[in-house]
Order: structure tokens, then sequence, then C-alpha cells
């Protein structure tokens, strides 16, 4: 069996996945999200075999469609388009029409780990154009005030980098930034008085990238006055409120700037929708149930943007569990979804 959506094919866990899930879960970051002990591979492909074998569990490969090459051919694992997998757990022998679910898109990070501490020798490098700080774990700390210190730089990128707090206004000190990248950091707050020093200080910034960073207290028309010369914003998902018509005629008539509806790729979206539509129409199932830690903030705003809300938390574990119950509406609009995937035996 297979399933194939708009952005990821989903596929049976064959044996031929094991090394690369092995190697993702040799990454801290991976098993503490997934609450999971590191594996020896023999124990890795004694796993997958009891996976498969076990009629109360449903293991789907997720694939990203853009990185299958060449022709998708039914029963070749693609190991190289390999992007996480989501699983189906059926154990509550109380309720057989409820299933825990659980999903992980993997991004292995292997770079650094830990704080930059603001007497860093990366602050003696004062000529700096740009700096890449994407794909680390800063373990939740701050993004130092020294970062503005940087008088040349243009290009600064801390894309998924688990940086939190608010965000230092003294950024906007680095006036020559053409791109600032500070997407996918969910603990990470900008307020209106930084992001206004922001507007008024970077006049030469084309690209601005805050996907997923806590914009909440931020209204619309903060952005009006934004660089002439910005050619790409992204906001997606940035708890933005109000009426976007309060900046549209001034922030969208921007000569350069696209508004093209910028988001993440959305794979691990569509991979539990999918395996939802899936149980649903398949296994009968009417209540779903996700365990997630606290800390996996990706995996908790995920659900609850699906509409999963808070059943209980686990104060021994430091989990929070969420359910959603498959209501008429939901459910019709499951089985459209389904109805709109190729499915294989």
């Amino acid at each position: 069996m297979r399933l194939e959506g708009k952005k990821v094919i989903m596929v049976p866990y064959m044996e031929a996945h094991v090394p690369k899930y092995h190697e993702w879960m040799q990454h801290p970051a991976l098993l503490q999200a997934t609450a999971s002990e590191p594996l020896t591979l023999q124990q890795e492909f004694r796993m997958q075999l009891t996976w498969t074998q076990d009629p109360n569990k449903q293991t789907f490969i997720v694939l990203d469609r853009e990185m299958v090459v060449r022709e998708f051919i039914h029963g070749d694992p693609h190991v190289g388009a390999m992007v996480g997998d989501v699983n189906l757990y059926m154990n509550n022998f109380d309720d057989p029409n409820m299933a825990e679910i659980e999903i992980m898109i993997a991004e292995p990070k292997s770079g650094l780990q830990g704080p930059i501490h603001p007497n860093s020798t990366l602050f003696s490098l004062r000529h700096l154009q740009r700096l890449n700080l994407a794909l680390n774990d800063f373990h939740g700390s701050t993004i130092s005030s020294k970062f503005g210190g940087f008088a040349n730089m243009t290009h600064l990128n801390f894309t998924s980098s688990f940086v939190a707090g608010n965000f230092p206004s003294e950024i906007s000190h680095s006036s020559k930034l053409v791109s600032l990248d500070l997407s996918w950091n969910f603990d990470m707050r900008i307020e209106t008085p930084s992001l206004k020093r922001l507007v008024q200080n970077l006049t030469h910034l084309t690209e601005l990238v805050l996907d997923y960073v806590d914009m909440s207290s931020v209204p619309p028309n903060s952005f009006m006055n934004l660089s002439s010369s910005l050619t790409s914003l992204r906001l997606s998902d940035c708890g933005l409120k109000g009426s976007p018509n309060l900046c549209s005629n001034r922030l969208f008539k921007s000569p350069n700037l696209s508004t093209r509806k910028s988001r993440g790729k959305g794979l691990g979206k569509e991979s539990v929708l999918l395996m939802m539509a899936f149980a649903v129409e398949s296994l009968g199932i009417h209540i779903f149930r996700a365990k997630i830690g606290e800390s996996n903030g990706a995996s908790l705003t995920l659900f609850r943007k699906l509409g999963f809300e808070e059943a209980s938390y686990s104060e021994i574990f430091k989990e929070v569990t969420l359910e959603l119950q498959v209501t008429k509406p939901k459910h019709e609009e499951l089985l459209h979804l389904l109805g709109n995937v190729v499915t294989h035996a």
C-alpha cells in the first residue's frame, strides 16, 4: 500500500529504509523530540520487522516528491527521498476505534550545539559579511544583541536553529543587511518596537523570512514602511492578527515585492492528513490521539493547527496529550482528501 499526495508519497517501512532511519535516530534532538532511546543498527532492523508484522501498528515512510529521482517506481524504497515517517498505534482495547498518531519529519543537525555566549570569538570577526547559522541547536538561548555589531553584514540566517526569547532590536544596527532569515524558531518572539526598528534601519533589505516566528503582538500595519527594495517577504504562521487591509494598500503595492503566498513545504501536515484519511476509511478510526513532548514545539503547533485539542498533561513525562474527535464534517473532509489521493495496494 502507498499513498500519494501533492507533496509526499507515503510507502511502507522497508528493510532498505533502515540504515537511513538509524542514521536519523542517532541525533540527540530527534531522540528527545520522539522520546526514543538510541538503538544499534541490528536492533533497528529487528524493530522494523516487528513493526511490519504488528497488526495494531501502521507505519509509512514519508518521501518528498521533489526528491524522488526520475519516475516513481512501485516497490523501490527511494531512500534518497526519505524525509520522515508517520505511525499509527491501535492499542486502546477499550476503544478499538481510537488510534494514537505521530509524525517525524527528520532534519538531522550535525552542526553547532549549545548557546552562543556574548564573549564568543565569533564577535571578534568584525568584517563578516555573510553568516549562516541555520540548522544548529542553540538550546533555546536568545540571540545576542552583539549580532548588531557586524557593520558590514549583508546576510544573516538563523533558520531552524532553536533560538528563543525576544528578538534583539540591536540587529537593526547592521544596516547593510540584504537578507535576514529567522524562520522555524517557534519560541522566538518579535515585538512591535523591534520590528519598527528593523523597518526603519534596514533600508537595503531584499529578503525577510519570518515563517513560524511568534509575532502575535505585532499589528499588520507595522510592515507598511518596509524597504522598497524588498523582493521576498515570508510571514507564514506568525500569529498575525487583524485585517490585512490595514497594510495592503501600501505594503503590497511595493514595486518589487512578490505577493505569492509563501509557506513551509507542508510535508508533515499533508502526511498526517493522509494517514488520518486512510485510518478513517480503512480502519474505522474515529478518535485520534497524539502524545507530544512539551519541548517539541513543531509537532505541537502542527497538530493544534489541524484541530487537535489538549486532553491532558503529564508532569512526570513533560508530555502533552492532544485529541481530535472525527466529527461528521471532519469525516467528510478526510474522505474528500482521500478521494484526491492516489492509493495503491
